[in-house]
C-alpha cells in the first residue's frame, strides 16, 4: 500500500498490531457471545474446522458463509478467487473481522493478502451488518468489488482496491460506512456510488487515476464526512456532492473536475484544490454551502462557479484559473487573490513565503492533512497544510588539525577525518536529517567512499 504521509515524524500510524487488533475484539465481545478465530491459507481446505492455523480454511467464500457476530477471520498472504457473500451480520459491540495476516504472524505466510472473483461482485452485503475488513487488497475483474443493500456498520481499514472494470463500491439503503486509510486506484469506474440513506465516513484516504471519478452521492438523504484524504488525477468529476456533506482538509490535484455541488449544506473547508483539467468547484443549487479557508488556482477551467443557490465564499485564496477565478458570483470579503507560492508541487505545501499562512479563520481543528498540529504560528493556515518552519540546519567543521572525539559544531571544536568509514557514516545519518558541513581547503587523508545520496 502507498505510504499515507510524508517525513514519519509527520504521520501517526493509526493501525496497530495483529496481536493487539486481534486481543482488542476479544475484548470487545459481550460476555454472553462466543467469539471464534478463523484461519484462512492459500493451501487450506474448507473440509478442515479452520480453527488453528494447522487446520486452515482454503477459501474466503467458506469464511464468510461460516463468520457470525464476534467472530475474527485470520487471512494469510496469497491471492484468494472467489466472491465473499456472507450469510450472518455482527453487531456493534461484537463485529465480525476480516483480518489480514500479511506479516505473517498467525499464518507464517508473509506478504499482501489479494482478494478477486471470477465473475460477479467480489464482496456481496445484502442487509448483513457490522462486518469489518482490515489490510486486505481486492481487485476488481468483475462488475463491482462491493455490492451493499441495507447493510450497516461496515468499515475498510487499510484496504487497498484496484483494477475494478466499472465502479469499485455501490452502497443502495445502507447505513453507516466507514473507510479509514484506503487507497483506491486505476478503476475503471467511480470508487464510491451511494444512494437510498448512506452515510459514508471517509479518513485519510487516497484516490488516484480512478476513470469515473471519486464519490457520487446519488441521492439527497444520503451524507458524506471527508477529511484527511487525497483525490489525484481522477477522471469525469472527483466529487459529484448530491447530499450533505463536510470535505474538510483534502487534497484535490489534477482531476478532471473537482467538486459539483447539488444540495444543501455543504461545507468545503481548508481544503486546496489545484491544477483541474476543467472547473475545481460548481455550485449547481443548494442552500447554505459554504467555501471557507481552502485555496483554489491554477484550474484550466473555472475556479467557483455558481449557477444558482445560497454560496458564502470566506477566507479562501482564489488564483490564476484560466476559465476565470468567480463565475456567477463574486469573491468573499475576506478572499485573497494571490499566488499561494507553494513549496511543492506534489502534495502542494505552503512556502515559507505564502499569503495563506495565518490568514485563515478559526474552525474546530486540530490537524491538517498530514496529521501536523492545527493552528502552528500565529494562526490558522488557509489550504490542506498547516505551513512548518524548517529547521535552521547545523553546521559541523572538519580540518586537518582536528580532533574526531571533538564535537565538530564550532571552529575551535573541528574533526579531522572525514573519509572514514565510521565518521561517515555518521555524517551521512546526520546529513539526512538536514545538516551541512564545512570543509576547510586541505588535504585530507584516509580512503573512503560516500556512499549514500
Amino acid at each position: 500500500m502507498e505510504e499515507w504521509g510524508k517525513p514519519v515524524h509527520r504521520r501517526r500510524r493509526l493501525f496497530v498490531g495483529l496481536t493487539c487488533a486481534a486481543s482488542a475484539i476479544v475484548l470487545l465481545c459481550p460476555a454472553g457471545l462466543s467469539a471464534g478465530t478463523y484461519y484462512v491459507r492459500t493451501g487450506g481446505n474448507d473440509s478442515d474446522s479452520g480453527s488453528f492455523p494447522s487446520r486452515v480454511w482454503q477459501t474466503l467464500a467458506k469464511a464468510a458463509a461460516t463468520a457470525k457476530a464476534g467472530d475474527t477471520v485470520i487471512v494469510g498472504a496469497g491471492e484468494f478467487v472467489g466472491q465473499m457473500a456472507f450469510a450472518a451480520s455482527g453487531t456493534a459491540d461484537a463485529p465480525i473481522v476480516f483480518l489480514a495476516d500479511t506479516g505473517g504472524e498467525f499464518t507464517t505466510d508473509v506478504g499482501s493478502c489479494v482478494v478477486t472473483a471470477a465473475k460477479g461482485s467480489v464482496i456481496v452485503l445484502d442487509e448483513q451488518s457490522h462486518i469489518q475488513f482490515r489490510g486486505m487488497s481486492f481487485r476488481g475483474t468483475g462488475t463491482l468489488i462491493v455490492n451493499s443493500l441495507r447493510s450497516t456498520g461496515i468499515w475498510f481499514h487499510e484496504c487497498q482496491f484496484f483494477q475494478a472494470s466499472s465502479d469499485v463500491m455501490r452502497f443502495h439503503g445502507s447505513g453507516s460506512i466507514q473507510l479509514s486509510r484506503c487507497t483506491f486506484r486505476d478503476n475503471g469506474g467511480q470508487a464510491i456510488k451511494a444512494k437510498a440513506g448512506a452515510s459514508l465516513t471517509v479518513r485519510e484516504c487516497l484516490f488516484t487515476k480512478n476513470a469515473g471519478g471519486v464519490v457520487s452521492l446519488e441521492s439527497d438523504d444520503c451524507s458524506l464526512r471527508m477529511t484527511r484524504s487525497r483525490l489525484l488525477s481522477n477522471g469525469n468529476v472527483a466529487l459529484q456532492l448530491g447530499a450533505s456533506s463536510a470535505i474538510v482538509n483534502c487534497l484535490l490535484a489534477k482531476n478532471r473536475t473537482g467538486i459539483v455541488i447539488d444540495a444543501d449544506k455543504v461545507t468545503v473547508a481548508f481544503c486546496t484544490l489545484v491544477d483541474q483539467q476543467g472547473d475545481a468547484c460548481v455550485l449547481q443549487s443548494g442552500e447554505e454551502v459554504i467555501i471557507a479557508n481552502s485555496i483554489v488556482t491554477s484550474s484550466r477551467g473555472r475556479g467557483i462557479e455558481r449557477h444558482s443557490g445560497q454560496l458564502v465564499l470566506a477566507n479562501n485564496l482564489v488564483f490564476d484559473n484560466r476559465g476565470s477565478n468567480y463565475e456567477g458570483t463574486a469573491a468573499g470579503p475576506t478572499d485573497l487573490k494571490a499566488p499561494p507560492l507553494f513549496a511543492d508541487e506534489v502534495d502542494y505545501q505552503l512556502g515559507r513565503k505564502s499569503p495563506a499562512i495565518n490568514a485563515a479563520t478559526y474552525m474546530e481543528l486540530n490537524e491538517d492533512l498530514f496529521g501536523s498540529n492545527r493552528p502552528l504560528g500565529g494562526g490558522y493556515d488557509i489550504g490542506c497544510h498547516e505551513f512548518i518552519s524548517p529547521k535552521r540546519p547545523n553546521v559541523y567543521y572538519v580540518r586537518r588539525t582536528g580532533d574526531d572525539t571533538n564535537d565538530g559544531s564550532r571552529p575551535k571544536s573541528v574533526w579531522r577525518r572525514w573519509a572514514t568509514r565510521r565518521r561517515l557514516q555518521w555524517l551521512v545519518t546526520e546529513f539526512t536529517s538536514g545538516v551541512a558541513c564545512t570543509l576547510k581547503p586541505s588535504l585530507f587523508t584516509g580512503p573512503g567512499r560516500w556512499n549514500s545520496q
